[in-house]
């Protein structure tokens, strides 16, 4: 039963922690698009007469932002809460009140790994002992490191007892004397001093320990590290090293499931501080407390040390800001019923105490009178309710909890839509330039880039009928380059090619098609000289561009120029095309003359050659026929380059001409510039509309940050987990 319970119980948990998790997200956005609201609404150069009024709600906004931060906080501690994966239940009393001997009686451990008291409160470390699977005992011993031990257990004695000097390391501690202390009436203050006087003249018998690191025990070691006290009544001190100690055993009892109980020694014992601090610290791991008094057969009452241990519980469940649960929501206290012979017997004191509880303001959420070394009346009384009202008033609580975070969100939401409404109703300063003046500057603009590419135009048309020279220099240069190499060569090495060929036919071939390749390889680099070609004409746009049309800002710009411009001008599509076509173009010389000086080449091809040898030729008339046949060759091409070094520079007009149609001369060209200048007028004319652009932007962006907030906030996304 208990099992079904507990699964069903972290299944729900588990759904509910996604539910928290979402929350924290979209809180998380809501109070980033808040900040950005209320840095818009607070720029100087966003604040006219007309937003004096959203300003003026930056206050407001700081407001929520505080109740959203303290919100997020509960959620993590819920998040915390339900990303458990068992049930736990703190076990919590005075010494010698039947902590132990209720532990032992739940876990089935015995008193060598849960000491009881004997006269001694023995249990010394935080312990944590889960249900598992396994037949033996087994532990895990967590140690404080030294630098944690001195922060959070040493140092907070020196302040609550106003001890000087302090020391400022675990070392200095170690060597140093504690500092005299003047005798106190009060027992509490001096029970700590002692507490400290034993860390102190007893270090080292435990500091080698504090290493931070963690140790795996079997059973029989564990109780070395969770007494005060040996067998032989002899003081021991490795448990002052121990910050926790994880044990794993098997509970005596069928289908517990996930249960862990954590045993939490020196509450309440005055000698200890701190003690609200290590209780807020499992408030969000525990799903209930399990308080243990006994009273005294012999007479007892709720004593002042009872009280101030319920209110320290009090305070710390309630925790920080909102309290998520109040300690009568999910506590459990069980009187210790002592049944020795009829003269010592406590169940008269046990049942005066519980009708006193009232009286002194204590509330628990069940209360019962149990023998805490009967195991049968533990388990009817405690595990029974576990199984039942344990779970269910621990689901209860969830549900309770969660209600109250989503009724809070929401009246956060509430809050924030009642802000964005109020903004919506005030009127934000419009978004506009001045057009006439824009008019002005782009017309005058407009009319001196155009006659500038007009120019341009024109002087390109002149060079039309003459040759390009960086293409004409090129084969004026491959010329002289290939008949330099037919200069060098002779009759010998006509012979010498001869002899290792084997035929003065073959060898003929080869020496034809060798002047060939160096003709191809030569005129393949004609593709940089077409590049740099097509890069002139492109520059001397964009320089056009760049200077009548004041488009340098591109310049500033990680990427190129050409690439920039097709990016800012993408936003008008009558532009883009056009532009990216010319930007794009290019030329290549297999593909544009190759073709048309491939039939000259076959003068130099085997298959196609004019002079054949004969028999009766020498080498010197080899050599001749070879140089015949390349001149010949570089004689055709030069007639051809005439012509196309020409036709490189039409090419050149045509491209501009083209690109001056589409952009320039067409149809609403002027209109479509005018919208892009009039998008980009900040960084065009950033003397006269920078600030403009940057008072645009903080408005578009308001408004922008305003649907974001009042989208996140609205009913159907926030608060509907």
């Amino acid at each position: 039963m208990a099992l079904s319970n507990i699964s069903r119980l972290l299944s729900k948990r588990s759904a509910y922690n996604n539910d928290v998790l979402n929350e924290i997200q979209k809180l998380s956005k809501v109070s980033y698009n808040l900040s950005l609201i209320e840095n818009s609404s607070s720029n100087p150069s966003a604040a006219n007469t007309q937003t004096t009024d959203i300003e003026g709600s930056t206050s407001v906004i700081g407001e929520i932002l505080q109740q959203i931060e303290a919100e997020q906080e509960c959620l993590g501690k819920l998040q915390e809460r339900f990303s458990k994966r068992d049930i736990t239940i703190a076990v919590i009393g005075r010494a010698r009140q039947g902590k132990s001997t209720i532990l032992q009686s739940l876990s089935g451990l015995d008193s060598n790994l849960i000491p009881g008291g004997s006269g001694l409160h023995c249990t010394a470390s935080l312990s944590r002992i889960t249900n598992s699977d396994q037949d033996q005992a087994s532990a895990t011993i967590h140690f404080y490191s030294r630098d944690d031990f001195f922060n959070t257990t040493i140092l907070p004695y020196f302040h609550s007892l106003n001890l000087s000097p302090v020391p400022k390391t675990l070392a200095e501690f170690e060597v140093s004397p504690l500092p005299v202390f003047h005798q106190s009436t009060n027992p509490i203050i001096h029970a700590r001093y002692q507490k400290l006087k034993e860390y102190h003249d007893n270090i080292s018998k435990y500091n080698y320990l504090l290493t931070g690191i963690s140790k795996q025990v079997e059973q029989d070691e564990i109780y070395e590290y969770v007494t005060q006290y040996s067998e032989n009544r002899m003081a021991t001190y490795k448990y002052l090293a121990v910050a926790e100690i994880e044990i794993a055993c098997r509970f005596p009892y069928p289908n517990l499931g996930k249960l862990t109980l954590i045993d939490m020694p020196g509450v309440g014992d005055v000698g200890m501080i701190n003690e609200e601090k290590k209780i807020r610290s499992l408030s969000n791991k525990v799903d209930f407390f399990l308080f243990v008094r006994k009273p005294d057969p012999l007479g007892d009452g709720w004593s002042a040390i009872d009280l101030d241990l319920y209110k320290l519980f009090t305070e710390a469940n309630a925790q920080t800001g909102k309290p998520l649960l109040h300690i009568k929501d999910n506590s459990f206290l069980i009187f210790n019923h002592v049944n020795i012979s009829p003269e010592v017997n406590n169940l008269e004191n046990c049942k005066d105490m519980q009708a006193g509880l009232a009286g002194h303001g204590m509330e628990f959420s069940d209360v019962s009178i149990i023998d805490c070394s009967n195991k049968k009346d533990v388990t009817e009384k405690v595990l029974g309710n576990i199984s039942s009202s344990f779970i269910n008033k621990i689901s209860q609580l969830d549900d309770k909890i969660m209600q109250r975070s989503k009724e809070s969100i929401l009246s956060i939401s509430n809050h924030i839509q009642q802000l964005l409404i109020s903004m919506e109703e005030q009127k934000l300063p419009e978004d506009h330039i001045n057009l006439y003046e824009f008019k002005e500057l782009f017309n005058n603009l407009w009319s001196v880039q155009t006659n500038s590419f007009e120019n341009l135009l024109k002087q390109k048309y002149s060079l039309c009928n003459e040759p390009n020279t960086l293409v004409y220099n090129h084969f004026e240069r491959t010329k002289d380059h290939i008949k330099s190499l037919l200069s060098k060569l002779t009759e010998t090495d006509i012979k010498l090619s001869r002899n290792a060929v084997g035929s003065y036919n073959k060898a003929y071939e080869d020496f034809l098609n060798e002047y060939k390749s160096h003709i191809t390889n030569e005129f393949l680099k004609l593709d940089d000289i077409l590049f740099e070609v097509l890069k002139d004409i492109k520059n001397e746009v964009y320089e056009i561009l760049k200077k009548e049309g004041r488009l340098i800002y591109m310049d500033n710009m990680p990427d190129s120029f050409d690439t920039v411009l097709i990016e800012e001008i993408s936003g008008v599509s009558n532009l883009r095309n056009p532009v990216t076509s010319f930007v794009n173009f290019q030329l290549s010389y297999l593909g544009f003359l190759h073709f048309k000086i491939r039939e000259y080449l076959n003068i130099l091809t085997p298959d196609y050659l004019e002079i054949r040898l004969s028999r009766q030729d020498t080498d010197g008339d080899i050599l001749n026929y070879i140089r015949h046949s390349v001149e010949a060759c570089l004689y055709q091409i030069q007639k051809e380059f005439s012509i196309w070094s020409k036709d490189i520079n039409k090419i050149s007009f045509s491209l501009l001409e083209e690109f001056l149609n589409q952009i320039f001369r067409s149809n609403h060209a002027k209109d479509n510039w005018e919208i892009f200048y009039q998008l980009n007028s900040d960084k065009i004319w950033p003397e006269k509309y920078g600030k403009v652009a940057d008072k645009q932007n903080e408005i578009r962006n308001l408004k922008l940050h305003l649907n974001n907030t009042k989208e996140l906030t609205n009913s159907k996304n926030l608060a509907t987990a």
